[in-house]
């Protein structure tokens, strides 16, 4: 797969991905868990709001 090709599938799964993400941090948060294990204290890859569906 070319780099390309990558981020064309990326950006056609990306709806999908987040979705997915947003679910299962609530399945953790319902368990119990922090987020904060999950999530770097840098904030490095996080996307900004605006780049999300």
């Amino acid at each position: 797969m070319t780099d390309a090709e990558l981020k064309e599938w990326v950006k056609d799964h990306r709806a999908e991905a987040y979705r997915w993400w947003q679910s299962w941090v609530s399945e953790l948060e319902a368990a119990g868990r922090s987020r904060s294990w999950i999530e770097p204290k840098g904030g490095w890859w996080r996307p900004s709001r605006s780049a999300w569906p």
